[in-house]
């Protein structure tokens, strides 16, 4: 089984297909930000950051029965706040479309890598998960929601996940080990 696997990886390599992570970017000092919300970050205190996603969607009308979704233009941001819910970083997973999950965040102020593994931008099933030290953390478990963004847009949502930014069971970790916490 080894050779083939050898094998197989070096076929893909001759034709240039890879698989590697994409790496993001930070672009808080020219990307347009979102507005902070409730939906985006919720201050946890000291010890704990909040990873978000942000997902817009607007159409516009374009008249053309072969391609009803061409006026439609989304716009999806990863953001991270500190402990206060200020803004450390914006992140757009698809800048010029060259790579997709896993995409990797590494930042001098976090310790770990972030890592979002999984995640869909469509509209009415926004999610992600993304691993950070040693920890994992998902829409629908740890406490990480998606809401609805009242606002002019036709669709706006916001996920939020705290995450310790020393790690899982970490002694500086604000985030109770047991029991529930509001992300």
């Amino acid at each position: 089984m080894a050779p083939f696997l050898f094998t197989l990886a070096t076929v893909l390599a001759s034709f240039g297909v890879t698989l590697a992570d994409c790496q993001l970017e930070n672009l808080i000092e020219s990307a347009k930000t979102p507005k902070l919300s409730d939906q985006l970050c919720l201050g946890q205190g000291q010890g704990s950051y909040t990873f978000s996603m942000h997902v817009t969607e607007i159409g516009e009308p374009t008249f053309s029965s072969s391609a009803t979704r061409a006026g439609y233009v989304r716009r999806e941001d990863f953001l991270i706040y500190d402990e206060s819910c200020n803004l450390k970083g914006v992140y757009l997973p698809h800048p010029t479309n060259d790579c997709e999950a896993p995409y990797v965040i590494q930042e001098n102020w976090l310790p770990y890598t972030l890592t979002v593994g999984n995640v869909d931008f469509r509209a009415g099933r926004p999610y992600f998960k993304f691993y950070y030290a040693n920890g994992a953390y998902s829409i629908r478990n740890n406490h990480c929601v998606c809401n609805t963004i009242e606002s002019d847009l036709p669709f706006e949502v916001g996920c939020r996940c705290a995450f310790p930014i020393e790690g899982e069971g970490n002694s500086k970790s604000s985030l109770p080990r047991s029991g529930p916490f509001e992300a």
